[in-house]
């Protein structure tokens, strides 16, 4: 099953895919990036930005979005993503990690027709 916002990244450009979703939608303009050649690129003409360099086993590189929320409870995150290999991501709340995820490999990069 994917989500709305998954279903786009699949099919960027196709205005027929609803890609609404209930909440605030973060996108990686959004985040302070931090650490050794992380930034962002451009996936495809008119297509999102998306950050890169951001995993690894040794990297200490990471991307933070700042996020105020008006009482305390679980909220959702909805994260799309390409790697070509197996990569590892954690959410944090105020420097705590609260749950790492294992993201399997997409195949290639967006910049190389994945």
């Amino acid at each position: 099953y994917l989500t709305p916002l998954g279903k786009a990244y699949l099919n960027i450009g196709d205005q027929n895919v609803d890609c609404e979703f209930p909440g605030t939608r973060f996108n990686a303009t959004d985040a302070t990036l931090e650490g050794v050649d992380i930034e962002l690129l451009n996936c495809g003409e008119g297509g999102p930005k998306m950050i890169t360099n951001i995993g690894g086993e040794e990297s200490s590189n990471n991307a933070t979005f700042t996020v105020e929320v008006g009482a305390p409870g679980n909220y959702a995150v909805n994260v799309a993503y390409i790697t070509n290999a197996t990569q590892r991501f954690s959410v944090s709340v105020n420097d705590d990690i609260i749950q790492t995820f294992k993201f399997i490999s997409s195949g290639l990069w967006c910049d190389e027709g994945g």
